[in-house]
Parts: C-alpha cells; sequence; structure tokens
C-alpha cells in the first residue's frame, strides 16, 4: 500500500481545485442559462478559495478550524450518472455534470481525510468535503428547482 505525506495529498488537493475551477470556468463560458452562468463561476471562484486555504495550510500560514457542520445530502441526483459533455451539452447536463463532480471531490477529501493520522490535517481535509457537498446542494437546487415536475 502507498502512503502519502500530507504534502503530498495537499498538493493533489491543490491540483484537484485548479482542475476543477477551471472547468467551472469553461462551462460558464459555454452555456447560456444566466443563472448557471453565474452559478458556475460562483463554483469557480470557491474552488479557488479551496487552493488558497490548502495553500495556506501547506505553508502553516492558517489553522483548519474546528469542527463541521452536517449538511443533509437529499439524494436528488444519486440515482443518475454524470453525462459526457460536449459542446452540445444542454443546461440539463452541464448542471448534472456539475453535481457529479462535486461528488467525486467530496469523497476525495473524505477518504483522504479518513487516512489522516494528523488530526489538524483531517479537519482541513473534512471541511472542504464538507464546503464541496454544499457545492453539491446548492446545485443540486437549481437542478431540482429547473428540472423536477
Amino acid at each position: 500500500m502507498n502512503r502519502y505525506t500530507i504534502d503530498e495529498i495537499i498538493s493533489k488537493a491543490i491540483s484537484k481545485e485548479e482542475e476543477i475551477s477551471s472547468l467551472y470556468q469553461d462551462l460558464s463560458r459555454r452555456v447560456q442559462d444566466a443563472r448557471a452562468r453565474i452559478l458556475l463561476k460562483e463554483l469557480s471562484e470557491e474552488e479557488l478559495r479551496h487552493k488558497q486555504k490548502l495553500q495556506d495550510f501547506q505553508k502553516k500560514k492558517q489553522e483548519p478550524g474546528t469542527g463541521t457542520k452536517t449538511i443533509e445530502d437529499q439524494h436528488i441526483t444519486s440515482f443518475l450518472e454524470k453525462p459526457n459533455l460536449n459542446k452540445y451539452a444542454d443546461l440539463k447536463e452541464v448542471l448534472l455534470s456539475t453535481i457529479k463532480d462535486e461528488e467525486d471531490t467530496h469523497l476525495f477529501y473524505i477518504s483522504w481525510a479518513e487516512s489522516m493520522l494528523e488530526e489538524e490535517s483531517a479537519v482541513l481535509l473534512k471541511k472542504l468535503a464538507e464546503e464541496e457537498l454544499r457545492h453539491r446542494a446548492k446545485i443540486e437546487g437549481i437542478y431540482k428547482d429547473m428540472f423536477s415536475n
């Protein structure tokens, strides 16, 4: 089994945040729905803030804080699969894809947090997992408003 240092895990997380932020920026330029465009830009900026938190933690500039909040998962889209996006993707596909990206990032942080022996690092990763779950809930709310009967 591979063992990773906290710096390696944080570096992976920083790369993941950069990747998702870039994806959201790209999608925000492609969608025509103003509400979705604004949401994607906000999410992109939030992912960059996550990146900064990770960098600050890595440089020991910032403590992760204590405690996490429980976010209720309504499982609105849990049973749906992530669509493959192309230039013809519609708003429904874009929203569903971003929901699945947030799920993946949430699981990424949770799985790393559970493997941490160092409490301070685990707290940071759990906080970021919580924020990703909050993003998912926000996007699911829009998805539900727009596409549920």
